[in-house]
C-alpha cells in the first residue's frame, strides 16, 4: 500500500508556466498617434485625425476617450495523475489602456491623460480618470 501511494505522489504533477508572447490587442494606441497630440496646440480635428472615432465621448465631445486592451503574455497551465489522466490550458493576461483627453470651449486640447485601468473599470476611461484626478500613469516601456 505505501508503494502504491508513492507511486502516485510521484506520478501527480502541476505544472503553470508564464508565456510571453508579442503584443496583441484590440485598436492599440500607439505612441506616434499619442505624441501628435499637443496640449494647448492640438484641435479636436487633429486628435480625430490621428485616432480616429473614440471609443467614449462624454459632456458634448469635451471630453473623448480611446480604450484598448493589450496582452504581452500568457498562462499556461498542465497536470497530471497517470497516464491518460490530466488536462491542460491556458489563460491570455490582459491589462486594458486608455487615452483620454479634454477639449477646452475653443475646441484645443487642454489636457491629456494616459491610463491603465483595472478590469473592473474597463467599462469606462472617463470614469476611471475622473475618480483619479491628478494621478498620471507612465506610458510602458
Amino acid at each position: 500500500m505505501a508503494s502504491f501511494l508513492l507511486g502516485a505522489v510521484q506520478l501527480a504533477g502541476c505544472v503553470v508556466l508564464p508565456v510571453p508572447t508579442p503584443a496583441t490587442g484590440s485598436e492599440i494606441v500607439s505612441d506616434a498617434a499619442i505624441g501628435a497630440i499637443e496640449p494647448g496646440a492640438s484641435a479636436r480635428a487633429d486628435v480625430l485625425l490621428a485616432l480616429g472615432d473614440p471609443s467614449e465621448s462624454e459632456d458634448s465631445d469635451h471630453f473623448f476617450a480611446y480604450d484598448w486592451k493589450v496582452s504581452h503574455g500568457a498562462i499556461v497551465w498542465a497536470w497530471g495523475l497517470a497516464p491518460n489522466v490530466g488536462g491542460a490550458g491556458g489563460h491570455r493576461l490582459w491589462a486594458y489602456r486608455c487615452f483620454a483627453v479634454e477639449f477646452g470651449s475653443d475646441g484645443t486640447v487642454v489636457r491629456t491623460e494616459y491610463l491603465h485601468v483595472d478590469s473592473s473599470d474597463a467599462n469606462s476611461c472617463l470614469a476611471t480618470w475622473r475618480k483619479r484626478g491628478d494621478q498620471p500613469d507612465d506610458r510602458p516601456q
